[in-house]
């Protein structure tokens, strides 16, 4: 009777060590897809062209020099001795369940579920 006992607990231990086992591998194997995801979510970012035809634009609050020869500086589009006023350009785009972002010089992506 006792060793009957001992064999159903030794089998109990072992059923949730590997209960425990999966629980955890599932996880990181989630995790890694999650990740994997958002980086190629991240590198398959459309051009801004792409983005203003197929995307809501939401917020306008990037600055840009209208041409290409001017920097921005100081509120300012400036080149040589010419100064004109800058163009404020769209910063947020708003797709189905993805929302772009111009984060720094870069665009950023969010994704919605």
């Amino acid at each position: 009777m006792k060793r009957n006992r001992f064999f159903i607990v030794v089998i109990l231990v072992l059923l949730v060590a590997i209960l425990v086992f999966f629980v955890f591998a599932g996880k990181a194997i989630f995790k890694k897809e999650i990740n994997n995801a958002n980086q190629t979510a991240v590198e398959n970012i459309p051009t801004e062209d792409w983005l203003f035809d197929h995307c809501n634009c939401t917020e306008r609050e990037r600055r840009a020099c209208a041409n290409e020869s001017f920097q921005y500086s100081d509120g300012f589009c400036r080149y040589e001795n010419t100064l004109t006023y800058f163009v404020s350009k769209c910063s947020k785009f708003v797709c189905q369940n993805r929302t772009y972002e111009w984060n720094y010089g870069k665009w950023e992506v969010n994704v919605t579920n």
